[in-house]
């Protein structure tokens, strides 16, 4: 049996199959309006795919969901000394219109997602929440 830990407790889960499909979602205010940015990581089983097929998937599930969904990059890089996709895009969702960007990578068998979401027009400030999470990223590999 294995113990599933949070923050908050730990329990065992029994020997059926479970899967770790965990997403933290963090929301900031921007300005002194309604707007907010949004902060998400995510992590899945990397199932034996290859980043860039990951990627690929990723992008094809987003056009699926998202209204207008297109790509503006997709960048080689390398996040705590591991090799990443660094995929930035913009979509329209119920507020007009949104930008995302995303680094991706694969620890062991784990995909992880880190992405800042939020207006398009405060793409610059999106960029920089990201880059700051990722310039203090320690991976316990």
């Amino acid at each position: 049996m294995s113990t599933y830990y949070m923050n908050e407790a730990a329990f065992d889960l029994p020997e059926v199959g479970f899967v770790d499909r965990s997403v933290t979602y963090l929301e900031a205010p921007i300005g002194d309006g309604d707007e907010s940015i949004s902060l998400v990581v995510e992590r899945a089983s990397a199932e034996e795919r290859d980043l860039a097929r990951i990627v690929d998937e990723h992008i094809a599930d987003a056009r699926k969901r998202l209204r207008g969904y297109a790509p503006i990059h997709r960048r080689e890089r390398t996040v705590e000394r591991m090799p990443a996709l660094d995929l930035a895009a913009r979509f329209v969702d119920d507020d007009g219109s949104a930008y995302t960007r995303s680094v991706h990578l694969v620890l062991d068998d784990v995909w992880i997602l880190i992405a800042s979401e939020g207006p398009a027009e405060h793409r610059g400030f999106c960029d920089e929440c990201l880059e700051h999470v990722l310039s203090t990223l320690r991976l316990r590999t």
